[in-house]
């Protein structure tokens, strides 16, 4: 049986391989920190990078306050940033194709679950 110091070191070993292994493939990592993007139609709560679901709405979760009642699924996407010409807006997110110029990927969530669509 494992000692709680023994685990620890056992996951921070297992993370760290993870993070190399990323670093050897030429991945990005990005740190899990949640992001609201909004129109006057919609919310989007995101994150940069692939993030563990579960992760990701416990973080949204404490964004909110609560449950994400009435929310759509948390989806893992590739998205792009371009300036905002009219200045509504600092910049805007389009889809993108994974690994195209630009495209990065993100964890996103957004406000109405028929946005949801398979």
């Amino acid at each position: 049986m494992q000692t709680q110091d023994q685990a620890l070191d056992a996951a921070v070993d297992k993370a760290w391989g993870r993070f190399e292994a990323e670093l050897k493939r030429g991945q990005r990592t990005y740190p899990l920190e949640v992001e609201c993007l909004y129109t006057d139609d919609t919310k989007t709560l995101m994150s940069k990078g692939h993030q563990d679901p579960a992760a990701f709405m416990a973080a949204c979760e404490e964004w909110n306050g609560g449950p994400m009642t009435g929310w759509g699924k948390v989806r893992h996407v590739w998205l792009r940033n371009t300036p905002d010409s009219t200045g509504d807006y600092e910049f805007r997110v389009w889809p993108a194709e994974p690994n195209s110029r630009g495209a990065y990927p993100a964890t996103q969530m957004v406000d109405d679950p028929s946005y949801d669509h398979d």
